[in-house]
Order: structure tokens, then C-alpha cells, then sequence
């Protein structure tokens, strides 16, 4: 009789090690752990997450207009593709005049604020590989790729959630 008085037992399940539990306002939820987290405990992208992001080469002014015109209306539509400020911008009629491509194209790529890594504070130099965050802003691709590797899923001058590439269907 005294089985009467025992709750029914669940069977119990493996241990899923993907998965740790952790106690939150009073519910227990699961935490993906299978997704690498930085010093802080928080998730951080993988190489492969990273390497998705675009890459672009800088350039100074005084050399795009050494460009062939139709090398700058193509930067000028890739630059206003990744840059969410000039989204809004995208079918707008290209410039004619040379001097308004190149003004046009450095705008799109962060104007006078796209001049200097905010992970290093070091200028661009020309050739510098620059990489492209969902939010458009550009950082040297060792600063930023050591940034989102080791320290959080966001643009370190922004604050934006670098991983909405990711969510918005293009998986690593």
C-alpha cells in the first residue's frame, strides 16, 4: 500500500550535454552551450559565423578617383548593400560626376567615422582589409574577428547584434 503514496516517476533521460540548466525568475530554461562563449560567459561567433561577413579593401579618396567609373558605381551599390544608413539610399540614381561617385562611395562606407578601427583606434591605411558588420560599421578584420571570437556577439561602437546576418537565414 505504501506504492499508493509514491508520485509516478518520469523516466529519466540521458544526459544531453548541449544542454545546461540554470535556475532564472523562477522557471528553468535551457542554455545552447554547443555555441562557444567568451571570457565573460557570454556566446561569441565562430570563424566559420565570422568569415561570412564581408570583407572590403579601404581606400582614400585621392585614390578611388584613379578608379574606372563604372569600378566606383559598382563599390557605391555593394557599400550602400552593407551599410544599413544608406539602405534607404540603394536605388537612388547614381552620381554623374566623378568626384561625387568617390564623395558618394565614402559616405556609404561610414563618411569621416570610416576612417579609424574603434577596436584599436590605429587609421586606415590604405589595402587595409576591412570587415563589415550587419550594422555597416567597418573595423580592421583582426580587431573585429579577435572582438566577436573572444569577447561578444555585438559591434564594439554600436551595440548591434552582429548575429541578425545569421538569424536571417544565412547559416554558418
Amino acid at each position: 500500500m505504501g506504492n499508493l503514496l509514491c508520485p509516478p516517476r518520469r523516466p529519466v533521460r540521458p544526459y544531453d550535454p548541449r544542454f545546461d540548466y540554470y535556475q532564472g525568475h523562477g522557471q528553468r530554461s535551457a542554455v545552447d552551450t554547443s555555441q562557444p562563449v567568451g571570457a565573460d560567459g557570454q556566446p561569441v561567433l565562430t570563424s566559420k559565423q565570422i568569415n561570412h561577413l564581408p570583407i572590403e579593401e579601404f581606400a582614400k579618396a585621392e585614390e578611388m578617383l584613379e578608379w574606372r567609373v563604372s569600378q566606383l558605381k559598382d563599390e557605391l551599390r555593394r557599400a550602400r548593400l552593407n551599410s544599413p544608413a544608406d539602405r534607404s539610399n540603394r536605388d537612388a540614381p547614381m552620381p554623374l560626376e566623378k568626384k561625387e561617385l568617390v564623395d558618394a562611395v565614402l559616405l556609404a562606407r561610414g563618411g569621416e567615422s570610416g576612417q579609424t578601427c574603434n577596436v584599436c583606434f590605429d587609421d586606415f591605411e590604405s589595402g587595409d582589409g576591412l570587415r563589415v558588420l550587419p550594422c555597416g560599421h567597418r573595423f580592421h578584420v583582426e580587431c573585429v574577428d579577435k572582438w566577436l571570437r573572444s569577447q561578444s556577439l555585438r559591434c564594439p561602437l554600436c551595440n548591434h547584434d552582429a548575429t541578425k546576418l545569421f538569424r536571417q537565414g544565412l547559416r554558418a
